[in-house]
């Protein structure tokens, strides 16, 4: 997402709240009816910031009700209210997030189902999917058709990858050092299976993405 949609400048967030995976109830729309951000409150660990109020980007058809939000790395100057962006209006059943505790960026992989038809065989671009999914700034994004196919890779640019070891580009993607939220998107449900796999093996929650459309 591009931050400066709700038209105000952003500054640095209080250490230990970017990136993390929260609870937050969605109270009401901000007064820009051009927004498309709403008022939140946090129900997990950090209510002393704030009293727990967090500005949620995509959230403004769930107002009333639970969604988990990823709190990004900014604040909104003037307001001093942590950014965050919507992830899924379903709690997953994880009885870390059931026990209100929230998860730590090294704690979690976004995955998200890309359904839309390849066109000639090209990939989605950021824009694209974007406009389907918004985690917050994207560090890194793997996309993978199946484990049979080539995979592609965007981190600083767009890599195609003809022969590689899924468990080892995920790993190397969870642990890469930026503060971006890293994204997986995938095709297939055989895909699914295994990247279940892999995070029940890793210890990791593995949370899927609740497309904006």
């Amino acid at each position: 997402m591009n931050i400066y949609k709700v038209g105000v400048l952003f500054s640095k967030m209080a250490s230990g709240l970017e990136g993390r995976l929260e609870v937050a109830e969605i109270i009401r729309p901000i007064r820009d009816t051009r927004s498309n951000c709403a008022i939140g409150k946090l129900l997990l660990g950090n209510r002393d910031y704030n009293n727990g109020n967090v500005l949620v980007a995509n959230a403004v058809n769930h107002i009333g009700k639970k969604c988990l939000v990823r709190l990004d790395n900014y604040l909104r100057q003037g307001i001093n209210m942590p950014f965050a962006n919507f992830i899924s209006s379903s709690i997953p059943d994880n009885p870390i997030i059931e026990d209100l505790h929230g998860l730590k960026p090294e704690d979690y992989l976004f995955y998200g189902m890309w359904t839309k038809e390849l066109i000639n065989g090209n990939y989605p671009t950021f824009n694209e999917i974007n406009n389907l999914f918004d985690p917050g700034k994207m560090g890194s994004l793997l996309f993978f058709k199946n484990r049979a196919e080539k995979a592609v890779i965007w981190l600083k640019n767009f890599r195609i990858l003809d022969q590689y070891q899924p468990d080892l580009l995920i790993e190397k993607n969870h642990k890469s050092s930026h503060d971006g939220s890293k994204v997986i998107l995938i095709q297939s449900r055989d895909f699914l299976t295994y990247l279940k796999g892999y995070a029940r093996e890793k210890d990791i929650s593995l949370i899927e993405m609740e497309p904006l459309r």
